[in-house]
This record gives structure tokens, sequence and C-alpha cells, in this order.
């Protein structure tokens, strides 16, 4: 049986959360099909939402929490998404763990493909689909694949070539010469135990994709694949702003 914690971050997606079960447990809970039995655990984290996201997601535990293994930990205060991650992380028992942002919707075969995945590449410590983006009200506004001019999927043995230089230059460049998407990304939490933990501070609040996706790639094989695994809500209050800090290592 393969076995992952999905960790889940929010923070006043009360909106968006009211579609959490039927466009998150729903198509992740398809997931456990019969090429696959998978166990899944959804940790969702609230980072002192303001909004009605908790009694939200109070209430979705309460239709599915006997069927499937759902916790929810509240921050007493905002610690940022890194800090929200983390306690998500901390929170983790598997030993894979895959990241899902509050505003996305995921693709029903994603764990499935993602198991499929560490079963061919049984020593990857990284794994990276790719996703389609969707604009505020869900309209399809792009696709953006992992691997260009290809399909299927691939497999870097050794630590790709890191241009540390580019990553630490601004938006939206990545470390290596291929990228990673962190709404799609599924990571071992071995590799999360080794490095330790991101800044949480609140001067230094950053993006936490880009630091994790730069110490995976340090530290285990990669994979990446043409494969989607979300609709990714491309809006001015998330990752893709132009207000994006990174962390040191």
């Amino acid at each position: 049986m393969k076995q992952f914690d999905l960790i889940m971050p929010c923070y006043n997606e009360e909106a968006t959360l009211r579609m959490l079960v039927t466009q998150k447990i729903v198509p992740l809970r398809k997931s456990c099909g019969k090429r696959f039995e998978l166990d899944l655990r959804l940790i969702i984290v609230d980072d002192a939402s303001k909004d009605n996201s908790v009694n939200v997601i109070k209430n979705a535990i309460a239709i599915y929490g006997k069927d499937w293994d759902i916790t929810l930990i509240q921050n007493e205060q905002n610690l940022g998404v890194a800090g929200a991650t983390d306690r998500g992380w901390n929170a983790a028992k598997y030993d894979w763990i895959v990241e899902i942002d509050g505003d996305d919707i995921q693709l029903p075969d994603r764990c499935s493909r993602t198991a499929e995945l560490i079963k061919k590449y049984p020593h990857a410590g990284f794994i990276s689909l790719s996703r389609i983006c969707i604009d505020a009200t869900g309209k399809e506004t792009g696709r953006v694949y992992l691997i260009e001019n290809g399909h299927g999927d691939s497999y870097c043995a050794a630590p790709p070539h890191l241009r540390t230089d580019i990553y630490c230059s601004g938006f939206h460049k990545y470390p290596v010469d291929k990228g990673a998407f962190g709404c799609s990304m599924c990571i071992r939490k071995s590799i999360i135990t080794q490095w330790g933990h991101l800044c949480t501070a609140k001067q230094e609040r950053v993006a936490q994709d880009p630091p994790w996706e730069l110490r995976a790639f340090m530290s285990a094989p990669v994979v990446w694949s043409n494969d989607f695994a979300c609709l990714y809500r491309s809006h001015g209050s998330n990752i893709l702003n132009k207000n994006r800090k990174y962390a040191t290592l």
C-alpha cells in the first residue's frame, strides 16, 4: 500500500473551501482505485483565517471524517505560507508528502499517478507533475508542461545543474534547467527532516516552494511528469504575485 500525507495550508479561503468536498476530497478519494491501494491522510492547516474558513473545514470533516483521516490544525497567529506548511509537515507520519494549495482543484488520478512514478523510480526523492492554469472564476487559461516537446516522464538520477544565481534573482525563476511546481509536488519526508524548517519570522515571510525544490534537487533523484496534477488557480493573492520573496537554504 502506498501512503501519502496531503498537506493543505489555507488562509481566508472560505469561498474556495466551500468546494472542498467536490473538488478536493472526492477527486482524491477516487484515487484509491483498483490499480493502487492508497492510504491518504489530509492535514489542513488554517493560518489564523479571519473569515469562515474554519467552520467550512469542520463541516467537511463532519461529512467525510468517518471515511477518511482528516486533521485540522488551527494556528493561533498567522505564520505565513511557509510556517503553516511547516506545521502540516510536522504532523505528517508517512514517507511521502503531497502539497495541496487551498484554492486549487485536484485531479482524480493525481495520487495514483504519483504512486505509479514512485513504483517506477523507487530511489526518487521528489516528484513534480504538470498543471493546468485557471483564473479566479475557474476558466482555463493555459497548460504548463514540465517536459518541453515530450510525453510521459523524465528521471534525473543525479542532482540537476543548480543555477542558484537565477534562483535568487527574482520572480518566477527556477534553480534548475527544469523547473518544478509546488502545487503539484510530492516529496519524501526524510528530505524535510534532513534540512529542517524554513524561517517563519514575520519579516522573513517567504514562498516555501522554491527553497524546498532546491533542497530536494540537492538531496535525491528527481522525477518530472507531463501528467497533470491539478487545476492551478492564478490570481492576485497567490504564489504568482510579484511580491514573492525567497528563503535562503
